[in-house]
């Protein structure tokens, strides 16, 4: 088609030439000869840039088919690989305590992965102890400690593949690092009953579990090494419970002791010609002070606008004259109360029981 094209375009300027030719005055058969050999030239030198042009846009081509095959051969390697996976152990991850201690027990469990990262087939192993002086091992996977030591604890896939994995563990003391105090009740109250307190130890396989009992105010609460507390008298009492591991780690728990309910005996008359009336009772020297009321109703909580108080700020007092204000039945009763400084340094007030009521007849004599 270009060599068609190029053939037109000669016949053309051949044409044109020598209609020129017959223009020029004083033509000749050289000069139209060399007009027409110039635009020859002149017509091929326009058309083979053309002609090379088009040649550098087949070869940009066949590098893209090219690059296109290599593409298309770095895909297949990835099939291959994909469908050679399978489901034999590659490698095995134990998990479990590296540290025990003599007594105790532990439950090892082990994953059997295949090479794609995917769970192998067949996740059963077989255990072995490197070691069976220093532990033993059972086909669960728990461990027994035998005796102070380090050993090696192995797990092998049972699929065939050879695959086995190692896990180290150090037998040896391990002490207790936190003491939690178990208690029925903290309040307790004096001369009452006792109560029994218990001990929550971590780490569940410390190799010394034993703890040593104390109280900072045995005039309060006492503890024997069983951890029975006594209420002995009112306050606060602090119990501690201390390791014996020499780990120095301790627990403790604030008991309040109350007073006791206090015994008050029978109200006298002092003189028939007053309405004064002698009250003694049985002394709590521990107590900060007592507290008396008088009232004409049995029921105090009840005649609470109509009760009479006293405050007697001595502990080691055992008595004290009243003057009830009218004629006829009188009831009177006592309680101790202790204060004591709390934890936040404000002070406590533990007010004991009320005595049993005792009941007395007045009757003024005018002659």
């Amino acid at each position: 088609m270009k060599k068609n094209t190029l053939l037109k375009r000669i016949q053309a300027v051949l044409t044109a030439s020598t209609l020129m030719m017959g223009v020029f005055l004083t033509p000749g058969p050289v000069g139209a000869k060399e007009v027409r050999d110039e635009a020859v030239a002149e017509e091929l030198n326009t058309e083979e840039p053309e002609t090379e042009a088009t040649v550098p846009e087949t070869e940009t081509e066949e590098p893209q088919t090219e690059t296109e095959e290599k593409e298309t051969e770095t895909e297949e390697p990835q099939k291959e690989e994909r469908a050679e996976s399978s489901g034999l152990a590659y490698k095995i991850v134990i998990d479990g305590n590296p540290n025990m201690g003599i007594g105790a027990t532990q439950q090892l469990t082990a994953t059997v992965y295949a090479e794609d990262g995917t769970l192998a087939t067949v996740q059963t192993v077989k255990w072995e102890s490197g070691n069976t002086a220093v532990a033993t091992v059972d086909q669960t996977g728990r461990v027994k400690p035998i005796k102070y030591g380090t050993v090696s604890i192995f797990a092998e896939a049972t699929d065939n593949s050879g695959v086995r994995e190692e896990f180290k563990i150090t037998i040896g003391t391990i002490k207790v690092n936190s003491i939690i105090v178990k208690y029925e009740d903290r309040n307790m109250v004096q001369g009452g009953a006792n109560q029994t307190l218990t001990v929550d130890i971590l780490p569940e396989d410390a190799a010394n579990k034993d703890v040593t009992w104390s109280s900072n105010a045995s005039s309060v609460a006492k503890v024997d090494q069983v951890g029975v507390v006594t209420p002995v008298g009112p306050g606060l009492a602090t119990i501690t419970a201390t390791a014996k591991d020499g780990s120095g780690v301790m627990g403790s728990v604030i008991i309040n002791v109350w007073p006791k309910m206090m015994k008050m005996n029978k109200p006298v008359r002092v003189n028939e010609k007053t309405r004064e009336v002698k009250l003694s009772w049985e002394t709590i020297p521990t107590g900060t002070y007592y507290m008396l009321q008088w009232c004409k109703n049995k029921n105090f909580e009840a005649s609470m606008k109509k009760v009479y108080k006293q405050k007697i700020t001595k502990p080691s007092t055992s008595s004290y004259t009243v003057k009830v204000a009218k004629d006829g039945k009188w009831f009177f009763r006592i309680c101790c109360v202790k204060e004591v400084p709390g934890a936040d340094g404000q002070m406590v007030k533990l007010e004991g029981a009320w005595s049993k009521p005792k009941k007395l007849k007045v009757k003024l004599k005018t002659s």
